[in-house]
């Protein structure tokens, strides 16, 4: 099973945003958008987990953060191409046997 702690370093990789400003309440779009793909890369990896789950894996508490994440997710993964190499990035990097670490 793929941890928090291991899907915010493969997005650091992926996006070059630190796990430690993805989990703080800025809102520059660069940073929303790695929570966003933080939040999808945990939800891909958990699909039983609740939206407050996914949440609670980039440092928020409130389940409408989950949810609104994983709306704004799916729709950047429809219209986005630079959020869908980075999700493939990140999602290259969590499947392989040397997953990155912080």
């Amino acid at each position: 099973m793929t941890t928090p702690e291991e899907i915010l370093a493969a997005v650091h990789e992926a996006t070059g945003v630190p796990p430690s400003e993805i989990l703080t309440d800025r809102r520059t779009a660069q940073v929303s958008t790695a929570r966003f793909l933080a939040m999808r890369l945990y939800a891909d990896s958990h699909p039983w987990a609740a939206n407050h789950d996914a949440a609670k894996a980039v440092g928020k508490i409130d389940p409408g953060t989950g949810r609104h994440g994983l709306m704004r997710a799916a729709h950047l993964m429809e219209h986005d191409p630079a959020f869908r190499e980075a999700h493939a990035m990140a999602t290259g990097l969590l499947a392989s046997p040397t997953s990155a670490t912080i």
